[in-house]
């Protein structure tokens, strides 16, 4: 587990008004009864902007994959955007010309070409709707809660949300005391699993770290007596 969050939350895209084909980058905030999500969007750097109120319909977990390869001339692809507002996402366009490891890409919407790097493409995704979430807290052991705010912590509710079909696992900002799990009851079980456990593990291994510090400590303080020829 060494990774960051990812800067847009749990992964969430938002379909745009009057579009079907271009989905906005959001975090998801907090579940609005079974059907319905608090969500912020966010810009180009992950920066939080306006929040809003929508229908799970209109949102889908955010992809992981990219391109593998470059992609052929006339094939459909997700390209990266940004709105008047500042909002980023990804749109689904064609790829007009191919040079390299770039491409001239054009909306499927109008518009003309734009070019982009091949990594910054990625497949055009299956717009499966989110089913109906819940949302749940698993309470963090005290020793680990400076732990739970640490980028290697990110990496392992990432790892976990991946791995349970969660759409979030995350430590709210100022509240290190419990994780937030957003899903289906299922992922939630199955996530407060894998999360135990982790943190049985992180426990561990804690425990090693300062038992070792204090034995270097401890060594430390026996080796200057050695040298100052004081004895006890």
């Amino acid at each position: 587990c060494v990774s960051v969050m990812d800067p847009t939350g749990t992964g969430i895209e938002v379909l745009a008004p009057n579009s079907e084909t271009r989905w906005f980058s959001a975090e998801l905030l907090e579940v609005v009864g079974h059907s319905r999500a608090r969500i912020q969007y966010v810009d180009v750097l992950g920066e939080a902007l306006t929040e809003e109120v929508v229908d799970f319909k209109q949102c889908r977990q955010k992809p992981e994959a990219g391109m593998e390869d470059t992609p052929a001339v006339g094939e459909k692809v997700e390209y990266p955007f940004e709105d008047s507002a500042g909002r980023a996402g990804f749109q689904v366009g064609i790829v007009d010309r191919a040079a390299g490891e770039f491409c001239f890409v054009k909306p499927v919407e109008g518009a003309r070409a734009q070019i982009f790097e091949t990594t910054q493409l990625r497949p055009v995704q299956e717009s499966v709707a989110i089913a109906v979430a819940s949302t749940d807290r698993l309470a963090v052991p005290p020793a680990l809660r400076a732990w739970v705010q640490t980028a290697d912590a990110g990496g392992c509710f990432k790892a976990t949300q991946a791995a349970t079909g969660l759409l979030g696992c995350s430590v709210q900002k100022g509240d290190p005391s419990s994780v937030l799990l957003i899903g289906a009851d299922e992922a939630i079980r199955k996530g407060k699993i894998v999360l135990e456990i982790h943190f049985f593990h992180q426990g561990h291994i804690q425990n090693f770290h300062e038992r070792y510090e204090k034995s270097s400590e401890r060594l430390q303080e026996l080796e200057e007596i050695c040298n100052s020829g004081v004895t006890d």
